[in-house]
């Protein structure tokens, strides 16, 4: 196990809720750790190992051996009431099954698409999260930032980068997505994937 981060410096921790940071130097402006520069944090190979098999735990079974929490099952916050009625209803059995084969299937080609890939990767992109970046205004589109996306994908490119794109399938709806998205994608992102309905796609570049 990896074990729980303990603070070595002081006996509870100190929680600044709005730091700001220099997107070009990595440098926080403000918060108590302000002129510090935000550095990588490397795992050791037994935790990366770790971390990928709970990862895979939460994707197929939906939760970790050993830990209980209302938290556990991959949707994002506590497990959704309409679940728990589905886990305590027998009578819905063969439809939860059918997810959990969907599920199995889905997460079969991923890492089947990861174990062929020809090189490895370097950077993997959490696509949504660059793509809603600064995008909390009025009359802001409903779609991600393409261009955003783009903007860090070519220029990840320009540095020799390889690089995959991760991005929920809901993106790629054609209610949600421009025409000129789809073009931009499929002419400027090289390599990406579309994380499946029904999954968390944090699950997706978190594993690859």
């Amino acid at each position: 196990s990896m074990g729980p981060v303990v603070s070595t410096t002081a006996s509870s921790w100190t929680i600044d809720e709005k730091c700001t940071i220099d997107t070009k130097t990595g440098i926080l402006t403000s918060g108590c750790l302000k002129g510090e520069s935000l550095q990588p944090v490397p795992l050791l190979e037994d935790n990366w190992k770790h971390m990928l098999e709970y990862n895979e735990q939460i994707v197929l079974n939906g939760t970790v051996t050993g830990f209980a929490s209302e938290y556990q099952g991959g949707g994002k916050g506590r497990i959704r009431e309409e679940n728990r009625h589905l886990q305590n209803n027998k009578k819905q059995n063969n439809k939860l099954e059918e997810q959990q084969c969907r599920r199995e299937h889905d997460w079969k080609d991923f890492t089947d698409f990861l174990s062929s890939l020809k090189k490895p990767l370097d950077v993997v992109i959490d696509a949504a999260n660059v793509g809603y970046y600064q995008q909390n205004f009025q009359k802001a589109p409903k779609h991600v930032n393409y261009h955003q996306i783009t903007a860090v994908v070519e220029q990840l490119a320009k540095e020799g980068k390889e690089v995959l794109v991760v991005l929920h399938a809901r993106h790629f709806a054609p209610k949600l997505m421009p025409k000129w998205a789809h073009r931009m994608v499929n002419e400027r992102w090289p390599l990406y994937y579309r994380a499946h309905h029904g999954m968390n796609d944090d699950w997706f570049w978190l594993h690859a």
